[in-house]
């Protein structure tokens, strides 16, 4: 097991190589955090990644590469549709204090840990929602009011299209963090996204820093509003392409 101040200096480095300086104190949050995630991890799934290090890469570093993309489009807030255990929603929320963070999941038992983290972590920029994200684009506090949404492994991109984009508002970005499939994805999304309201507008190769671990970030500007109905019957549509 590596000991706590190589892990402490692992996160901080791996923010500084990629432009953000975390502060010992955030770091601490984030140690803290592994040991509430490997904790609540003996009575539910949450990740099959147990090792120290391994979390610290590929969870938390991982979610920290979407932080320079929120920064650089100036977004004050940002809602992370598929939470799960947190990621990339807490890992953001902890580095980007000043940015609120609104934390969605179908799951309510991943919820409740969620806020677990929350209330021990003394995280007040976030929020935490139970609901489906086809569902939640009714309420009107959601609907078009985010300046960025963010997903990490949810579902393929063309349907993600269809969950995430009723939440960006017009000029927000959608950041889609995708793995090795990135192009096919982008290739299958073609026929969808601009009837979405959407266009994508780049792609970021993110190598995170001390690893061999990579990842695609697909960011898709939301370029026009269109109508809860409409955004229905293109899920639909999608979801179900041969009816």
């Amino acid at each position: 097991m590596d000991s706590t101040n190589e892990l402490r200096q692992l996160l901080t480095a791996s923010a500084g190589e990629m432009g953000l300086c975390l502060q010992a104190a955030q770091a601490d949050q984030l140690l803290l955090y592994k040991e509430l995630l490997l904790e609540w991890n003996q009575k539910m799934n949450l990740t099959a990644i147990l090792g120290d290090k391994e979390i610290i890469q590929k969870h938390f570093v991982d979610s920290l590469s979407v932080a320079p993309i929120l920064l650089r489009e100036n977004a004050a807030s940002f809602i992370d549709i598929g939470t799960g255990a947190g990621f990339p929603g807490i890992p953001l929320a902890i580095a980007l204090p000043e940015i609120g963070a609104t934390l969605m999941d179908a799951t309510r038992k991943r919820l409740t840990f969620v806020e677990a983290v929350q209330a021990a972590l003394a995280l007040r920029n976030v929020t935490v929602i139970h609901g489906r994200a086809e569902e939640c684009t009714a309420r009107e506090d959601l609907f078009a009011c985010f300046d960025a949404a963010v997903s990490r492994a949810v579902a393929a991109l063309p349907l993600l299209l269809a969950y995430a984009l009723p939440f960006v508002k017009e000029g927000g970005v959608f950041v889609a963090m995708k793995g090795p499939q990135a192009a096919g994805e982008i290739n299958d999304a073609k026929p969808w996204v601009e009837r979405l309201g959407g266009e994508i507008t780049d792609t970021i190769n993110c190598d995170l820093p001390f690893s061999d671990i990579t990842h695609t970030c697909v960011i898709v500007r939301k370029k026009r509003l269109i109508s809860l109905q409409d955004y229905e019957k293109l899920h639909k549509m999608i979801k179900n392409p041969k009816k």
